[in-house]
């Protein structure tokens, strides 16, 4: 619906030009009368006006003079202007302002309509075209900035052969994203294979430190080359480089490499993160697929080295020694009896040996499995569950755990570490320990002390008393430590006139808003209303 202004000094005029036409029927629905260009001004000021229909002679300021005022004040209203007088001036003038029409007085109603109804029309064309510039401006932002993400999903989609290899689509593909690459194109494909990081890390660390590596290969690996880096649908990642024509294959291969070692070298400096590269041979978009796959066996095949290049030109050849396995017995006699130190020494000894031999991933799963048998077997004859000592995913990470000969070695450690705390625990009462372990919260409520400090103390690991506790208590640790400050807190609200903020150091919380929030959340009222509730009974 739309709004018309009608705007003269002579109040007759006004009011046959409103009352006179059925402008219902251009779907105008609010008539608003003015009668100076100044009450005009104000109206326009406040309200949105459609069309307005004026009068040129008014006294102080002319209908000419307010559709200059409109005009320098970009008002998007169409104006048919209305005078007396039949002089040519007046229409250029009207034109050059943006005026819609000019119509001698007293005008002709029908006439008066129809010209309305165009200039109405021209308003909505006008809207109309506004409103598809900004759509377009909006969805062309949009797309620019998920580009980037369209041209990983073309890639993975392209490594996983989910597309329909046509060279006509794929070149209209490439040329829609941007890409300088064509269907025939020589492409070299480099597999970024993520070793090992410095510390342990949560999954959503290691995605957040991954997509920072990534962003450092493109920095660093494509540093004045053509390419994109991505990770594909399996989670490993890659970087794709667009090769030069005028570069020799030989000269390409050498600067890849440098590129790459000088990325191995930053991330492990920057992220704490070993890493190695794999480069294939240059290959069209149709042998992709093919060369990661040739990557990934590569990547396999290496085990006894980190931070490497590595090229498909010198493939690791499938020589050297497949037999290499522990002395299984003596090291399930050691788990078994908690000699913690002397198993320790004995798989440094083994993984020792195997770094001096060529050592090929079958040989890393046996020693894998072999380990994961002796620590069944264990805890079968201690009549112990497994899952009381080891989270559910934490011995089924053969992809991780047989990576590298450095990675297996940490995982056998690390498995049989927590495996004798797990058994050295069983002969302990668990109530025993969790008495314990209140006890050290509660003399330590007003301190800042972690999950790990309250482990120490009773010589368990902190997941494994976490469960413990959890088990025993059917309630969370840190919930229990909460429960116990604020119950402390409501006794030091309800007996003294401690301020809230002393009150919530005195209970161990250093941030006032937190303790006023975590109170409130667990309470149902703030820590001032409580008391004040509870003074008044």
């Amino acid at each position: 619906m739309y709004s018309l202004l009608v705007v003269d000094d002579a109040v007759y005029a006004v009011d046959g030009i409103a009352d006179s036409i059925a402008w219902e029927e251009l779907q105008i629905s609010r008539i608003l009368k003015a009668y100076d260009a100044f009450e005009a001004m104000s109206i326009l000021e406040s309200e949105a006006i459609d069309l307005l229909i004026c009068d040129i002679e008014m006294p102080e300021k002319s209908g000419l003079e307010l559709l200059e005022w409109m005009t320098g004040n970009k008002m998007e209203t169409e104006t048919i202007i209305l005078t007396g007088h039949a002089h040519f001036q007046y229409a250029r003038q009207v034109i050059q302002l943006g005026g819609h029409s000019y119509l001698l007085k007293p005008p002709d109603y029908d006439e008066l309509k129809g010209i309305a109804g165009a200039a109405l029309e021209k308003l909505r064309k006008k809207r109309e075209s506004k409103f598809h510039g900004e759509a377009y401006g909006k969805y062309a932002g949009l797309w620019e900035n998920q580009l980037p993400l369209l041209v990983e999903r073309l890639w993975q989609d392209i490594l996983s052969e989910r597309v329909l290899f046509d060279e006509s689509r794929m070149n209209d593909t490439f040329a829609q994203y941007g890409l300088p690459v064509s269907y025939s194109d020589p492409i070299v494909l480099v597999l970024l294979s993520l070793e090992q990081w410095r510390g342990e890390l949560t999954s959503r660390d290691e995605q957040i430190m991954e997509f920072a590596v990534r962003n450092a290969a493109s920095e660093v690996i494509l540093n004045g080359l053509q390419g994109a880096v991505m990770q594909d649908g399996n989670g490993d990642n890659y970087a794709l480089i667009y090769p030069r024509s005028e570069t020799s294959p030989e000269a390409l291969e050498q600067l890849i490499s440098t590129q790459c070692r000088t990325f191995i070298d930053s991330c492990y400096e920057l992220f704490g993160c070993q890493l190695s590269c794999y480069i294939s041979s240059p290959v069209t978009v149709r042998g992709l697929s093919g060369a990661a796959k040739r990557l990934l066996q590569q990547e396999r095949n290496h085990v006894n080295s980190n931070r490497e290049v590595y090229s498909l030109s010198h493939e690791v050849p499938r020589t050297g020694n497949t037999h290499m396995e522990p002395v299984y017995s003596d090291w399930e006699m050691l788990f078994e009896r908690g000699r913690a130190e002397e198993l320790g020494e004995a798989v440094d000894r083994f993984f020792a040996e195997m770094g001096r031999e060529v050592v090929h991933v079958d040989v890393l799963e046996a020693v894998y499995h072999g380990v994961l048998r002796m620590i069944y077997n264990v805890m079968h004859k201690k009549n112990m569950m497994i899952r009381r000592v080891y989270d559910a995913e934490e011995l089924l990470e053969i992809s991780s755990a047989t990576r590298s000969l450095q990675a297996l070695r940490q995982w056998v450690k690390g498995s049989v570490s927590k495996g004798i705390t797990g058994l050295k625990e069983q002969s302990k009462p668990s109530l025993e320990v969790i008495e314990k372990a209140k006890r050290y919260m509660m003399d330590h409520l007003s301190e800042d002390f972690t999950r790990e400090d309250v482990a120490n103390h009773v010589y368990l690991n902190a997941a494994y008393l976490s469960r413990l506790f959890k088990r025993e208590e059917q309630i969370s640790l840190s919930e229990y430590i909460i429960g116990q400050r604020l119950n402390w807190a409501k006794r030091l609200l309800e007996t003294t006139e401690m301020k809230v903020g002393h009150v919530a150091e005195t209970v161990g919380y250093s941030h006032i808003p937190h303790f006023t929030s975590l109170f409130k959340k667990q309470i149902g009222v703030s820590p001032q209303q409580y008391r004040k509730e509870v003074k008044s009974t």
